[in-house]
């Protein structure tokens, strides 16, 4: 695989101008664009081996049976950074159990190996597994933590490198970063060490809370006890920096939604031309259908998102990927 932080930052170069020519190529929102095959993502309660191995082997086995070579990605989400002291950082899983990097990383392996089993007839498939924390533990929200983090996708793809699960499965970081979690400076420390540690990517799978969602937003973000987000903290902790992809959450359901988180990552990608002189370029949308039913299908979150990028040609292009997370675990 590539290395991928430096190839994404490649599209970067993409100015105002240069994406009305990609947008060329796009297909109109007004044109039928089928929605890509929906994985399985989830917040994590356990590390048990076998159930990775076998949710995993779920995963690939959903792909094998759709008969076309498939690119996907799978965020797993431990929940919130936790320090451990010494250096040693974690996460604190949806059970409310706590767990270091290292353990992480030796569970994760077993997912990798249930999809590479259930899905390698001809190896066509190939996941990015997202391995994922938020911005909701305070203190240890920070540089520290996200260096530790970025070593563990380090370690994970040096593991990839020499098995054979590397034939389909590579590994990148992931974050749930939103400001109704937390302030901006320890979000932004957090990404910034990742980027220190580690060449691959981080999905910024979190919300926008507070941005306009009708015109290019400023220092208007935020929330009431989080205020001091800004357009510009949104935009680095989601492209900005090196690592940093958007794969935002899509979750409200129209009419109260009326498409009002698409419409607010559509404007922060109009506040990254109009700042940086390069769009965003969307890994994908995630919704929580499967959670609550009362929120976007997995192709309403897509097309929501598909459909706000889409209906300018300064922030046209692809949204390559879509998932769907689950308490089940």
């Amino acid at each position: 695989m590539p290395n991928a932080k430096i190839s994404r930052r490649g599209v970067a170069l993409t100015t105002a101008i240069l994406g009305m020519m990609v947008a060329l190529l796009v297909p109109s929102a007004a044109a039928a664009v089928s929605a890509p095959f929906a994985t399985v993502s989830r917040y994590m309660s356990t590390l048990n081996t076998t159930t990775l191995y076998n949710e995993g082997c779920a995963q690939g086995t959903a792909a094998q049976q759709t008969f076309v070579a498939q690119n996907l990605v799978v965020v797993l989400d431990f929940g919130g950074p936790v320090a451990f002291g010494n250096g040693v950082y974690g996460a604190k899983l949806f059970n409310g159990t706590t767990a270091t990097t290292s353990t992480i990383r030796d569970a994760v392996e077993w997912y990798a190996i249930g999809f590479h089993v259930c899905s390698a007839i001809d190896n066509s498939d190939h996941l990015r597994l997202a391995i994922g924390t938020n911005n909701s533990t305070g203190a240890a929200v920070g540089n520290a933590a996200g260096a530790a983090w970025g070593q563990m996708i380090n370690d994970l793809n040096i593991w990839a490198s020499v098995n054979p699960e590397g034939q389909t499965v590579s590994f990148a970081g992931a974050n749930d970063i939103e400001p109704g979690f937390g302030d901006p400076i320890p979000a932004r420390a957090w990404v910034t060490g990742f980027d220190t540690a580690t060449n691959w990517s981080m999905y910024n799978y979190g919300s926008a809370d507070g941005c306009s969602s009708i015109q290019i937003p400023g220092s208007d973000c935020g929330t009431t006890a989080h205020p001091t987000w800004s357009a510009e903290d949104i935009y680095y902790v989601s492209w900005g920096a090196q690592p940093c992809e958007p794969l935002p959450e899509v979750y409200l359901y129209p009419p109260p939604g009326n498409a009002l988180q698409a419409k607010q990552w559509y404007w922060l990608s109009k506040y990254s031309i109009a700042n940086h002189g390069s769009r965003f370029v969307f890994a994908g949308s995630m919704t929580e259908h499967a959670s609550d039913s009362t929120t976007n299908t997995a192709v309403q979150g897509w097309s929501e998102l598909y459909n706000q990028v889409n209906s300018d040609t300064t922030t046209a292009g692809s949204v390559k990927w879509s998932t769907d997370v689950t308490h089940a675990n």
